[in-house]
């Protein structure tokens, strides 16, 4: 044989050796003489996943603002109304306290009518001597109590005195004088009285006043000067008691009434 046959008779015994050993059986006979064992894959174990906890619910906010009406215009804003229900006051409440500040004496744009047993006094000023007291008391007279304006002094002065005294069995007995000068002690009771004094007119009743100290409309009492002068003065003259009086010039006239 030549060369070349051997060449292919070698390779062709290759080929079949490479057959056999591919074999099962080969490779089965190959695996038990051959210890190492076959790397495979080494199977993965799975976590078991931890339990996840509930979740805890979180409270939600309602919305403070309404949700928008589809037509745009934002819905209004949901009022709460509190009915308010009027609490009772305690039937033991205590009773306030009358207030320290006196009342606003009721002032007249006119002397009321004289009474039947009133004289009226007119007189350009008169200056009180030592004041005393001025106050509003009730007296007894023939036609019964009636409320006064008394003042007490030590004395007085009255210049442009005109005197128009009650109607007494149908006649008046009219004084007048320059002067009149009371001294000893002056008590005059009035049942109205018309003046200026400290700068203030005014016209009072003595049937308005509450009895006690007068306290004249926008005049600061107490207390009055002890030395005060009384200007533009009509009097409905209750009674006038003095310890002296002296007249200068007097002119004394009686006319029927």
């Amino acid at each position: 044989m030549g060369r070349s046959s051997f060449s292919r008779w070698a390779a062709l015994a290759v080929a079949i050796g490479a057959c056999v050993l591919t074999t099962p059986s080969a490779l089965a006979a190959r695996a038990a003489a051959d210890p190492s064992p076959t790397p495979t894959e080494a199977p993965t174990a799975t976590p078991t996943p931890a339990p996840t906890p509930a979740p805890t619910p979180t409270p939600t906010a309602a919305p403070s603002t309404p949700t928008p009406a589809p037509s745009g215009t934002p819905a209004p804003a949901p009022s709460v109304s509190a009915t308010a229900t009027a609490t009772p006051m305690p039937s033991s409440a205590p009773t306030p306290t009358p207030s320290s500040t006196p009342s606003p004496v009721p002032t007249r744009t006119a002397l009321p009518a004289p009474g039947a047993a009133v004289a009226v006094l007119s007189s350009d000023t008169i200056q009180i001597t030592s004041l005393r007291s001025l106050a509003v008391r009730t007296v007894s007279t023939a036609a019964g109590p009636v409320k006064v304006i008394e003042l007490q002094a030590d004395g007085s002065t009255i210049t442009g005195l005109g005197l128009q005294g009650p109607c007494v069995s149908h006649a008046r007995v009219d004084t007048n004088a320059t002067r009149d000068v009371a001294s000893g002690g002056l008590t005059l009771d009035a049942t109205a009285l018309q003046a200026t004094i400290l700068g203030v007119s005014i016209i009072v009743a003595a049937a308005d006043l509450p009895e006690g100290a007068v306290t004249l409309p926008g005049i600061t009492l107490p207390p009055l000067p002890t030395d005060l002068g009384i200007a533009t003065v009509k009097l409905q003259v209750q009674s006038i008691r003095s310890g002296a009086m002296t007249l200068d010039a007097p002119r004394i006239t009686t006319s029927p009434c």
